[in-house]
């Protein structure tokens, strides 16, 4: 049950993080005014995504592992627009929430295999 809360987890993190490295996007003054800050955002965010990528394949492998990270990009990066639309107040505390959720996840994760 830690496999897929981590995944989802980290992953939605992930796009809301590359929603907020936009400075017209950003709910967060400090990246919308530092070009540093928005490039941070971005490598961060790819850095957590590969680190997802690595959690799910040792769990089940690389060839079942791409297939289940695109999946659920897909369903996390349409959630987050659909959240940044609908509810921008909680989208950025949302993604906070399901980074934390998603890191004890993966420390679950990683202490069962």
């Amino acid at each position: 049950m830690s496999l897929p809360l981590a995944s989802i987890g980290l992953v939605y993190a992930v796009c809301v993080a590359l929603h907020h490295a936009h400075p017209k996007r950003t709910a967060i003054a400090h990246v919308r005014t530092d070009v540093r800050a928005q490039k941070a955002l971005r490598i961060g965010a790819v850095v957590v995504l590969c680190l997802a990528q690595w959690l799910i394949a040792q769990a089940v492998g690389w060839e079942r592992g791409i297939p289940i990270l695109l999946g659920v990009l897909a369903a996390a990066g349409a959630l987050s627009l659909i959240v940044a639309t609908l509810a921008p107040r909680s989208h950025l505390p949302g993604g906070a929430v399901l980074m934390a959720t998603g890191t004890i996840s993966a420390g679950i994760t990683l202490a069962s295999l």
